[in-house]
C-alpha cells in the first residue's frame, strides 16, 4: 500500500506534466517567445489571488 503523501506527489506530478504539456504546445504552436510565459504566469497568479479572497460571513 502507498503512504498517502507518496500518492499526492505522483498525482501533482502528473498534473505538473499535463500543464507543462499544454503550455508548452500552446507556446511552441503558436511561436511564442519565452518571456509570454513569465507574463501569463502573473496574469493566472493574479486571477488566483482574486479568487481566494473569502467571501463575508452571512452575506
Amino acid at each position: 500500500m502507498m503512504n498517502p503523501n507518496e500518492l499526492e506527489r505522483v498525482s501533482s506530478e502528473k498534473n505538473v506534466a499535463i500543464l507543462s504539456n499544454a503550455i508548452a504546445d500552446c507556446m511552441i504552436g503558436n511561436s511564442m517567445p519565452l518571456e509570454y510565459l513569465d507574463r501569463a504566469y502573473e496574469d493566472v497568479k493574479e486571477i488566483y489571488r482574486k479568487n481566494a479572497v473569502m467571501p463575508k460571513c452571512g452575506g
